[in-house]
């Protein structure tokens, strides 16, 4: 647990510092991300399930894509010495939400995946276009966080 004297952030804090966290970065495009399945077996559903990740190009180096095809193989997990991942699943608050923790990590480069419901998939990629999205399968759109 890493404690800050800083808060995280809504959509509407702009300063200078966040204009790169925020997606305003000059070698990437505003909304530039990709769109990748990953399916997996759920013996409780006794079905497959597919989920789906919006990964920013920027971020794309926290991943394991093949050779030939670019198909999402895995999720590079970060070192023991290193943070661990932040999920953070939401629903209704892509305006409000706190999903802004550059200041609440001091600065240090972190990995934060937003857990979102496919039928908010567009909204959260508007307000929030520089983060990882794990895209729930619509089966779970009338479930709560």
């Amino acid at each position: 647990m890493r404690l800050s004297k800083f808060a995280a952030y809504n959509t509407y804090h702009h300063c200078e510092q966040c204009h790169q966290y925020m997606g305003f970065h000059p070698r990437y495009q505003l909304y530039e991300s990709t769109l990748h399945a990953f399916a997996f077996s759920y013996s409780m559903l006794g079905e497959e399930i597919q989920l789906h990740f919006i990964i920013p190009k920027s971020k794309e180096h926290h991943f394991v894509f093949s050779q030939p095809g670019g198909q999402l193989e895995s999720m590079r997990l970060p070192l023991v010495t290193d943070k661990s991942p932040t999920f953070t699943p939401t629903t209704g608050r892509h305006e409000h939400g706190l999903f802004n923790l550059y200041h609440a990590m001091d600065g240090a480069s972190h990995l934060h995946v937003l857990v979102v419901k496919e039928y908010e998939m567009a909204i959260y990629k508007k307000y929030w276009p520089n983060h990882i999205m794990l895209v729930l399968p619509s089966i779970f759109n009338s479930a709560g966080v």
